[in-house]
């Protein structure tokens, strides 16, 4: 089993303003790891997610889960109807984030799927998210201009919703 690096941003509020984590969304960092790991250790970037995890399967942990990370926060016609339960309130506050190292269009390689299985398993079970397409959503469903792509075309959703479902 991984044990995540902690690496912590200065990007993120104290607390979820009494909210929870209710969903995951996942991202693709369109970049490398020690890129991403850079831009959320900047204090002038102003992003951040709670983890990322590397084609090699190292997952980095930024922010705490209790914690509001800024990677989710920009709604720009969204396809998720979770955010209709909120309206007007920063999708942030309620979500946890991980990003995949990789472009978009990117396989994900076999140690980072494995990795993120993991991850995902341990963040629905503690925080009682279930494994379906409403609660693991691709960032493209918050931003679906400035985020079209993201998590990108071969992630792949129906193995990884599977997978949780199953248990396996």
């Amino acid at each position: 089993m991984p044990t995540p690096l902690w690496t912590p941003s200065p990007n993120f509020w104290p607390d979820r303003r009494g909210l929870r984590p209710l969903a995951i969304v996942c991202h693709i960092e369109d970049g490398t790891e020690s890129g991403t790991v850079a831009w959320f250790q900047n204090p002038e970037s102003r992003v951040s997610t709670h983890y990322s995890v590397a084609k090699d399967g190292v997952i980095h942990h930024y922010v705490r889960e209790e914690d509001t990370a800024w990677g989710n926060g920009v709604v720009r016609q969204p396809s998720w109807d979770l955010l209709e339960e909120y309206p007007g309130v920063n999708p942030n506050l309620y979500t946890l984030s991980v990003e995949h190292e990789g472009k978009p269009g990117d396989a994900v390689a076999e140690p980072q799927y494995q990795a993120s299985l993991w991850l995902l398993r341990r963040l629905c079970s503690r925080w009682d998210i279930p494994p379906t397409p409403d609660r693991i959503v691709g960032h493209y469903r918050i931003d679906g201009v400035g985020r079209s792509y993201c998590p990108g075309p071969t992630f792949p959703w129906q193995r990884l919703l599977a997978d949780l479902a199953t248990g396996t």
